[in-house]
């Protein structure tokens, strides 16, 4: 399922969703190459007006693989990768990669449960939110104290208390939002309270 690439880490970098895009420019250089070398200098029938044609895609191609590389160097996702440092107490993406790990492991083999249409994974460590609207979220587990649900609007947030900071969630349906306060509470906040 996570085919060794980790869930963190497909997230907080871009330019793994830009690798698909770099195959098929390489892929149309390659075949403007052939198409250009077979009319050229085997069949020896090339017009000016197919060599400018192919002199344009070839541009085009250029300009797009000059266009990814720029988009690959900019693409780091810091906001997220500053949350993860910061919620996690780590300061290197080589920690991340360890705790992508780590992840990877508890939601193949422990997972405690899965919820609102297989978006939200509990585990003894880790609560991951990977909502279809693009939303994705990582809370530890260990200090969670408490939790609150709210009405904002046309929203409802589900507050994770912990000892020194709040984080919240967003939910369109208070069904979702209660329906993971119920298994947060039954698998953290019960489970610590017994302890």
């Amino acid at each position: 399922m996570f085919l060794n690439h980790g869930i963190l880490m497909r997230k907080i970098s871009f330019s793994h969703t830009l690798n698909q895009l770099a195959i098929f420019l390489k892929g149309m250089t390659i075949i403007c190459f052939l198409y250009f070398f077979n009319e050229y200098f085997l069949q020896k029938n090339t017009s000016f007006q197919n060599f400018s044609a192919m002199l344009t895609i070839l541009a085009c191609l250029v300009s797009g693989g000059i266009g990814l590389v720029f988009f690959k160097n900019k693409s780091k996702n810091q906001p997220l990768i500053d949350e993860i440092y910061e919620t996690f107490k780590i300061a290197s993406i080589e920690e991340i990669k360890q705790l992508d790990k780590k992840l990877v492991a508890q939601v193949k083999q422990e997972k405690l449960f899965v919820s609102n249409n297989n978006q939200v994974v509990g585990t003894k460590d880790y609560l991951l939110i990977d909502f279809r609207e693009g939303l994705f979220q990582l809370f530890p587990t260990r200090g969670l104290k408490n939790l609150s649900l709210h009405q904002t609007k046309a929203f409802y947030t589900l507050t994770l208390i912990y000892r020194d900071k709040k984080k919240t969630i967003p939910f369109k349906k208070e069904k979702e939002a209660k329906e993971l306060c119920k298994q947060i509470r039954k698998n953290y906040l019960e489970v610590n309270k017994k302890w």
